[in-house]
């Protein structure tokens, strides 16, 4: 069997979701750079949206978007006895869902001082 690729930018929130993810299931892979603000039109074949992640399954399956690729890797047989991220509790479920939509609130906040725009950062801060 092959080995999972994933195509992202360290600097995306949603690609640091996945990575995170990766990470903690002990899911061995390789990471291609792509930068998808510059290069858009190059990763279309594997996302139509042009965005990352995208990660590429051992069968060459591409498959993209943040939540939908966690879920996949929390489903597949082939890592079944991996720790879960999303719980099958409903109650422990919900509470990742929104652990998740307070660490998107930070990143919108500071994702633009990481990619050196501290205009957009403070304009971000000031809006609180």
């Amino acid at each position: 069997m092959g080995k999972l690729k994933l195509i992202g930018n360290p600097l995306s929130p949603f690609n640091s979701r996945v990575l995170i993810t990766l990470a903690y299931k002990g899911i061995d892979y390789d990471l291609e750079y792509h930068d998808s603000i510059t290069n858009k039109e190059s990763l279309e074949e594997k996302n139509p949206l042009g965005n990352v992640p995208v990660l590429i399954l051992e069968d060459g399956t591409a498959i993209f978007e943040s939540m939908g690729i966690i879920d996949l890797l929390d489903s597949l047989p082939q890592y079944a006895d991996r720790p879960k991220v999303f719980p099958a509790d409903p109650i422990k479920r919900a509470q990742v869902y929104m652990k998740i939509a307070r660490l998107d609130a930070i990143n919108t906040r500071i994702g633009p001082l990481i990619r050196g725009d501290t205009a957009k950062a403070v304009d971000n801060f000031e809006k609180d």
